[in-house]
Parts: structure tokens; C-alpha cells; sequence
């Protein structure tokens, strides 16, 4: 059991490196055609399920939902990242109070340290919850977001016809 250094180690790997390399490498030579069938099939399968999948999503938010103007969109952005600029600004505090907590001898440590990952705790939650709902606003009536689809549309549909030869 002494015999835990590296090159003990490195050459039983390169022992079992010389000895699995041809059984492996025939083992991969007669699965490879039936993987790369299966494969071929099951890749244009899924670009179809993708290309429905976008075009769906493209006509249910252009059923349901207006399309913004690109001034309100870029209004709707700046928003976002000046309330990531303020929760960061509250996070930082919240770690600067953890950083200063031993310099304030008056408060005990504990009730800052609470105090902090509070803070924190708090302002991730209320980050993610409001930024996940102006986000989601945004991405359904979003005027880039639907170009962005139509796009990808297209690409699929360029992906299918050259893998299906039409």
C-alpha cells in the first residue's frame, strides 16, 4: 500500500492505456456506422421538432402579445441594469458590514453578520423575482427578440433542407 506516488500510478494507467487501446478501438470501429445512423436520424428529427418548436413560439407571441417599440425596449433595458447597479450597491453594503463588523465594537458581531446575510438574502430574492418578471416582459415583446426568432427560424430551415437534400 506504499506505493501511492505518481510514477506508480503512471504506469499502471499507461499498462492499461497499451492493453484496452485495441479491443476499444475495435469496439468503436464496429459501433461507429450504427451511432452515426442513429445520430443522422435522430439530429433531423430534432431540427424539426426545433424549427416547430420556434415557429410556434413566434406565432403564440404574435397572437398574444404587442410588439414594444425599440426606444421603449432600450427604456426597458436601461432599467434593468441600473436596478442590477442598485442591488449590487445593497449587496456590497451587506458585505461591508460583514468586513467591518469586528471594527464596531458597540454592536455585537453576531447581529451584524445576521443583519448582512439578511440583506443579502433578501436582495438576491427580490433580484431574481423582479428581474425575472421585467425580463420575461420584455423577451415576449421584445421587437429584437422576434427578429432574433425569425432568424433562427430560417437557420433551421436551411439546416433541414441540407440535410434532407431539398
Amino acid at each position: 500500500m506504499g506505493h501511492h506516488d505518481l510514477g506508480w500510478w503512471g504506469f499502471w494507467v499507461g499498462l492499461a492505456a497499451i492493453f484496452f487501446s485495441y479491443p476499444l478501438s475495435l469496439f468503436a470501429n464496429l459501433t461507429s456506422p450504427t451511432i452515426k445512423n442513429w445520430w443522422s436520424v435522430r439530429s433531423e428529427a430534432a431540427i424539426r421538432n426545433r424549427l416547430e418548436g420556434l415557429t410556434d413560439l413566434l406565432a403564440y407571441k404574435e397572437r398574444h402579445y404587442q410588439v414594444i417599440t425599440e426606444t421603449e425596449e432600450i427604456i426597458l433595458k436601461g432599467i434593468i441594469g441600473l436596478g442590477t447597479l442598485v442591488s449590487m450597491g445593497i449587496a456590497w453594503m451587506g458585505i461591508l458590514l460583514i468586513g467591518i463588523s469586528d471594527l464596531l465594537p458597540v454592536v455585537p458581531r453576531l447581529r451584524i453578520l445576521c443583519l448582512a446575510g439578511l440583506t443579502i438574502a433578501i436582495n438576491g430574492i427580490a433580484q431574481y423575482w423582479l428581474f425575472s418578471k421585467v425580463n420575461e416582459f420584455l423577451f415576449d415583446r421584445s421587437p429584437t427578440e422576434r427578429k432574433f426568432l425569425r432568424e433562427w427560424i430560417e437557420e433551421k430551415k436551411k439546416q433541414l433542407a441540407k440535410r434532407t437534400g431539398s
